[in-house]
């Protein structure tokens, strides 16, 4: 709580502070001769009202000081000095300052028409100007700021230099007219805003240069490192623009455009350009050496309108990324000369050009036409060539599924050899060959109707139908049914139709080719036989489980194993053509679940007809599994008190253990047999059966691993888990003194443990 004494004293000090100001306001008339110091002192002054201060020495701002010249007040000094970071200079309303500034810190302000006429000297502190003009031979600035707002402008006969830790920004419809415009390292930063305009050649070899919000420059640009950055504005270049060594050029919303297509951006050196979000190149090429040239678009797609992407030096190797740029009014062209990664991604221009030792990838993209003269491979997957294509050298690789439009497709103006493979579907065009050889790939796909593949199958292409001495290709299928066929073509073959041969079941079949036939060829043939198998799969337990194979024609024999992990046979059988039933072909088989031991099997069934194997796989899991089979009488009676009575099971399991507890609950309708008088025997061992299902406190006996084979096809101990045991068991029941008399009935169980 502050007290009145504390409320006084407090008053007081801040009219004595007011005092102070006011007599300095009053009173703004300085020495003749000499320095005019504030600092903490006498920290502030005031001169208002056309007062004109002359000074024969220096007005100096030390820490604290304050000065504010306002109202057509004028100053005439031989420098002004502010270095310290609290002290704060204030030119307002139409004052002048005739004096040279320099600054090492604080914050010097000139608005409202107020200028300066000599050149400041600024190694630090901020320099503000708002709706204003200011006008010097050049300004070098060093660790300072400078910021015009408000429509100011700033005239300079040479250049503005932004040296270390350095900002210069123009807001708000700001101005600066220069020669030259340097920002020189890494730490210093030019900002245009909301309209702001520069007239003057910027060279950026460091730092960063932002124009954004309607902000334009229209002089050319040489960027050679640092980052130039343009947001929703337009942008005018008379000449070129250069970018080199860690240049960034970024274009965001943005329109670009050069005056004259004789001139163009140019990207030497590592140097990057980026279009992004509906930005707009106008009637400008794109010259990359060395360079990565990025146009890409997040939501909206960006466009280069009548301008040309080059890399036009044949040594150089640019990197060159297209994505989401759409050509309007046809007059975009993309020419790639050079080696490199290039990709053009989901676009859509006039023209592409690949030559010398370029090499392009095109995904989900659309050209008017495609001219290939280059030594390396241009990949197209899920693109459309809708006008004409030409092809001179290289190779052109068609991924996923392509599309060349009628019109003109034309081969060899030069001497040259070239291949084309992939999957492409060409319309109607006319075809013209002039030169060089063309090595055409036929990626081919031979299955049965059933969509199995013809492995292993011998194939020719002929050029004479029938004639298996004409062939000019032979080749074999692989596992999967493919083969790549390949024919050169030249001037003189180039209109042939040539035969794709297969000989299979017994069968030969023709397939025509011609040099524009669309691949992948997919080739369906009948199949000798056809093996249907229904198996099991899945988890087997107990009960039965089977199979069944047919044919579409006539099986020599037929075969099947099922086999485990390790390649071990459960069991196998065959069948000749007898055997199989002459109407349908088919054979089925089933086997009992519980004797197949736990584990992962393998159903493998194989047919053949003397010349063609076929076979059908079906995957077994064998869970564990326990059967019980009551052979004694299921009723017996005896008397309370008297001797126990017995129902005797033969017990078999897999898979889970070799120990068995059993649960007995037994009511005659409203008396419970009580199960602590029921006990498992096996032999001369007793064990405790449960009163419940989840075996709480039941004994375990154990059975033994079978010796025998029941039945004969069960092999043994093929898995320690898959062990089969079996035993006979007797579930003892005492009619013990306190049972109510009385039929007593109910459930029975058993569980493998251990």
């Amino acid at each position: 709580m502050v007290s009145t004494v504390q409320r006084l004293a407090l008053f007081s000090f801040v009219m004595i502070l007011l005092s102070a100001g006011a007599l300095a306001a009053v009173n703004c008339e300085p020495p003749l001769n000499g320095d005019w110091t504030f600092n903490a002192t006498n920290s502030t002054l005031v001169c208002d009202n056309g007062t004109a201060v002359v000074l024969n020495g220096s007005l100096i701002l030390l820490d604290n000081a304050s000065v504010t010249f306002t109202n057509w007040t004028n100053l005439s000094a031989t420098s002004v000095q502010v270095s310290n970071s609290s002290s704060a200079l204030l030119f307002a309303n139409t004052s002048f300052m005739n004096a040279t500034l320099s600054m090492s810190a604080g914050n010097a302000t000139f608005q409202d028409g107020a200028s300066f006429n000599q050149t400041p000297l600024l190694t630090g502190g901020a320099l503000n100007l708002s709706n204003t003009t200011v006008a010097f031979p050049s300004l070098s600035l060093n660790g300072s700021a400078l910021l015009f707002s408000t429509a100011s402008n700033l005239d300079l006969d040479g250049n503005l230099v932004l040296g270390a830790g350095t900002s210069a920004s123009f807001l708000n419809g700001s101005v600066l007219n220069a020669t030259v415009v340097q920002v020189s390292d890494n730490s210093s930063a030019l900002l245009f805003v909301d309209g702001s305009v520069l007239n003057a050649t910027l060279d950026l070899s460091g730092g960063n240069a932002t124009f954004q919000d309607g902000a334009t420059f229209s002089l050319p640009a040489s960027i050679s490192g640092g980052l130039l950055f343009t947001s929703n504005t337009s942008i005018y270049i008379a000449g070129n623009i250069s970018l080199s060594g860690t240049a960034s050029f970024i274009l965001n919303r943005t329109t670009f455009t050069i005056s004259s297509p004789s001139f163009g951006v140019f990207l030497n050196n590592s140097a990057e350009l980026l279009l992004d979000n509906n930005s707009f190149l106008n009637n400008t090429h794109v010259y990359v050496y060395n360079g990565t040239f990025i146009y890409k678009n997040t939501n909206i797609p960006s466009y280069i309108n009548e301008g040309h992407v080059r890399s036009p030096d044949m040594t150089s190797e640019p990197t060159i990324t297209v994505s989401n740029v759409t050509d309007d009014n046809g007059l975009l062209d993309f020419d790639i000369e050079a080696g490199g990664v290039n990709l053009i991604t989901d676009s859509s221009a006039s023209n592409l050009t690949v030559m010398g030792t370029a090499s392009v990838s095109v995904i989900n993209s659309t050209f008017r036409s495609l001219i290939q003269a280059s030594s390396n491979q241009i990949t197209l997957s899920g693109s459309t060539i809708n006008e004409s294509f030409s092809q001179f050298g290289g190779a052109l690789k068609f991924l996923n599924d392509n599309t060349v439009s009628s019109g003109v497709v034309t081969f060899g103006l030069i001497p040259s050899s070239f291949t084309i493979d992939g999957n492409v579907t060409f319309g109607s065009p006319s075809l013209e060959f002039s030169n060089g050889s063309l090595t055409r790939v036929y990626p081919l796909f031979i299955s049965y109707s059933d969509g199995s593949p013809l492995a292993n199958a011998s194939i020719k292409v002929l050029s004479n139908v029938n004639d298996l001495s004409s062939a000019v290709w032979s080749g074999t299928t692989d596992a999967a049914g493919y083969a790549e066929p390949n024919v050169t073509f030249n001037s003189t073959n180039y209109n042939d139709t040539l035969y794709l041969f297969v000989n299979a079941s017994g069968a030969r079949q023709y397939l025509s080719l011609a040099l524009l036939s669309g691949t992948p060829l997919n080739w369906t043939l009948q199949p000798t036989p056809v093996i249907s198998l229904v198996a099991t799969s899945g988890s087997i337990a107990a009960g039965s489980f089977g199979f069944n194979v047919s044919f579409s024609e006539d099986a020599v024999n037929a075969s099947y194993a099922i086999t485990n992990a390790t390649g071990a046979v459960w069991v196998a059988g065959s069948w000749n053509q007898t055997q199989l039933s002459a109407a349908s072909w088919a054979f089925s088989q089933s086997y009992d679940g519980l004797f197949l031991p736990a584990g992962t099997w393998t159903l493998n069934v194989t047919a053949s007809n003397g010349s063609v194997v076929r076979s059908s796989v079906a995957n077994l899991i064998s869970i564990p599994a326990i059967r019980t089979t009551l052979v004694s009488a299921s009723s017996q009676s005896a008397t309370i008190g008297g001797s126990a009575i017995g129902f005797t099971f033969n017990v078999t399991t897999k898979g889970a253990g070799s120990k068995v507890g059993a649960f007995v609950t037994l009511t005659d309708g409203s008396n419970v047999y009580d199960s602590s008088y029921a006990q498992l025997v096996q032999g001369n061992v007793s064990v405790n059966v449960s009163g419940s299902s989840l075996y709480t406190g039941a004994g375990n006996v154990t059975l033994a691993a079978i010796n025998a084979t029941p039945p004969s096809y069960v092999l043994l101990n093929l898995t320690a888990d898959g062990t089969i045991r079996n035993g006979q068991l007797t579930l003892s029941l005492t009619p013990y003194s306190g049972l109510v008399a009385g039929t007593y009935g109910g459930t029975y169980g058993f569980g493998v443990f251990g």
